[in-house]
């Protein structure tokens, strides 16, 4: 049963976020590297590193949904606030459990 709990409880959750992390980062780099970025308005950045900030901010702020929809913005990005809040007292919780 200690094998089990260890594999479900301790082990399993940093398998997922290590999943996650580096799913997330394929995906941006996949969208970083495309010609014209689905998410950012024309004109589209001159250079890659002008097109790595803009996907970040857009992913980070939302800017084009502000632009378009600002109570849609206003949930989304509260929205992604308390999932963040979630996220981060989730390994709180992991990073103090005492075995």
């Amino acid at each position: 049963m200690d094998a089990l709990r260890f594999g479900g409880g301790v082990l399993l959750p940093y398998v997922a976020v290590a999943v996650f992390v580096a799913g997330m980062i394929y995906r941006i780099n996949v969208w970083r590297k495309l010609p014209s970025p689905p998410i950012t308005l024309f004109p589209a950045p001159a250079t890659g590193a002008e097109n790595t900030l803009n996907t970040i901010r857009e992913a980070v702020l939302f800017r084009s949904l502000f632009r378009s929809d600002r109570a849609l913005w206003l949930f989304a990005w509260g929205f992604h606030e308390v999932l963040t809040l979630i996220f981060v007292g989730h390994l709180r919780v992991l990073a103090n459990v005492d075995r």
